[in-house]
């Protein structure tokens, strides 16, 4: 059957996952209420789901359900004594009583384009399980220059490996949690996500999604994040180093994604276009940093496989 015979709003849900997360969870919630309707989507859920947060989480989400319920928004705000992301994500699942499903963590911004794109992708095939933007990090506090050229390396280097990843692979498994739109009946299909996993787990469902012959799709659209990893030089290296931990917690072969190599490729291919079509070195640094990043966490063989 072919979704697009059905060009009018689809009801769609959104799960939220918290935990202490006081500082950021007022932006994502308002963010949110200013997008409740699209042009083909209307957001008619929204589920909160809090691992017994112990700053006041808790009492900030309560006042925007005071808030919201005057606008005809269905909110369940659930709590669990687990903080396993994999389990929490399949309470949220659980719990939604749509077919589409949009995940974001308590921090991340989204817009109303955002989700629309995502509705639009998915619901060109039946067998389209997960698809996202990618996500780039916002300054929200004064950081000192060291931090700051880090935070803009980082983001240069994630527009280059996102562009890479649309030219070289339409299946990619290594993508994040955030921002990323669901088809139910696909996600319950392959089994849901793994509840004994506290990290990597939308990684290890995308593929056995993509290994079930499903799509899953990453499209140049954007969402942001606070850039709470850029705060200070300590924060990043711990960053650095709880992303080498993820990625080997979930063993990743070449086939999943078609091989680390061609996107490499592009993304150096790219960066020398870029540089020189902008006149911009933050191109090529931005090369050179993400090389610098992987290899900092994986080492130069598993970095360059």
């Amino acid at each position: 059957m072919d979704c697009n015979k059905h060009p009018s709003k689809i009801p769609i849900t959104i799960f939220i996952p918290t935990y202490n997360c006081e500082k950021y969870i007022h932006q994502t919630l308002t963010a949110l209420l200013q997008n409740i309707n699209g042009k083909n989507y209307q957001v008619s859920e929204l589920i909160v789901i809090d691992s017994f947060s112990v700053d006041s989480t808790r009492e900030i989400i309560a006042n925007f359900i005071k808030e919201v319920s005057k606008k005809g928004l269905e909110v369940k705000f659930l709590s669990t004594p687990i903080k396993i992301i994999g389990y929490v994500r399949n309470l949220g699942i659980k719990c939604s009583t749509n077919e589409f499903i949009l995940m974001i963590d308590c921090d991340t911004i989204i817009s109303r384009q955002y989700i629309e794109k995502l509705v639009e992708e998915i619901r060109k095939s039946e067998y389209t399980g997960i698809v996202r933007g990618y996500i780039l990090y916002k300054r929200h506090k004064k950081i000192s220059p060291l931090m700051m050229l880090l935070l803009t390396l980082e983001n240069y280097a994630r527009h280059l490996f996102f562009h890479a990843i649309r030219r070289t692979a339409t299946n990619y498994a290594h993508i994040g949690g955030e921002g990323i739109l669901c088809r139910k009946s696909l996600i319950l299909r392959a089994g849901n996500f793994n509840p004994h996993l506290s990290a990597s787990e939308d990684v290890e469902l995308a593929r056995r999604l993509i290994k079930m012959g499903y799509k899953v799709l990453i499209l140049p659209i954007i969402a942001y994040e606070p850039a709470k990893h850029f705060e200070s030089l300590k924060k990043w290296i711990y960053w650095i180093a709880s992303y080498s931990l993820r990625s080997k917690s979930v063993s990743l072969d070449s086939s999943s994604i078609r091989g680390f190599m061609p996107i490499l490729k592009h993304m150096f291919i790219q960066s020398v276009k870029l540089t020189i079509i902008h006149r911009n070195l933050f191109y090529a640094y931005s090369f050179l940093y993400f090389l610098l990043k992987n290899i900092i966490a994986h080492g130069v063989k598993n970095a360059i496989k």
